[in-house]
């Protein structure tokens, strides 16, 4: 109980006190370390040696990251889990499935909590637990929900080509924003 409550002061905290600093087009996104083995489903996903117990953002073999910042205890966060989930499946069958890859980071949550949310929304993709807030700090303490798609350049080079802070009003406008930029990029890259 103790651990709910210290949850929801420090989610407040961040809603209402701290500006966020959240990433713009053009910027460059944390290539944040994690650190935490993923199970073999979703290290094949992303490309990722079987038994790595760490991992960066950059490692990850794709051309963009669909990362989505939630927190199990963020109300709006839940209203968009379905959408984006779906969003998710819509682009596991698109040409850009290889491209894009999709994660999920549970800022202050543990694997018990992120766990319980995947059982929740029936997440497929990856999510990987935040329980101190260390990455949710590298990523300027921002709001949650938080989408940003980012291309991945290599090493320290990843590139924030769109990003959304707080919750999608219309996930249709939400989808076809993500795909129009990855398609944009992707044309003006070769």
């Amino acid at each position: 109980m103790e651990r709910i409550i210290r949850n929801i002061i420090i989610f407040f905290f961040f809603a209402i006190v701290a500006q966020p600093a959240a990433s713009t087009a053009g910027q460059l996104f944390p290539d944040l370390r994690v650190g935490v083995t993923l199970p073999e489903r979703h290290a094949s996903y992303l490309g990722l040696a079987q038994d790595a117990s760490s991992f960066r953002l950059s490692d990850v073999k794709a051309r963009y990251l669909l990362i989505n910042v939630f927190s199990l205890y963020c109300t709006p966060c839940q209203r968009d889990a379905p959408a984006f989930n779906e969003m998710y499946e819509k682009i596991e069958g698109m040409d850009l499935a290889s491209k894009i890859k999709v994660i999920g980071l549970a800022a202050g949550n543990t694997v018990r909590e992120m766990e319980f949310w995947r059982e929740r929304f029936k997440v497929e993709f990856p999510l990987i637990p935040d329980e101190d807030y260390e990455l949710h700090r590298q990523l300027g303490n921002v709001g949650t929900p938080f989408f940003v798609l980012a291309r991945v350049d290599g090493p320290d080079r990843l590139e924030v080509l769109f990003s959304l802070e707080g919750a999608f009003e219309d996930e249709t406008v939400f989808f076809d924003t993500i795909i129009s930029h990855a398609r944009s990029d992707l044309a003006t890259s070769q």
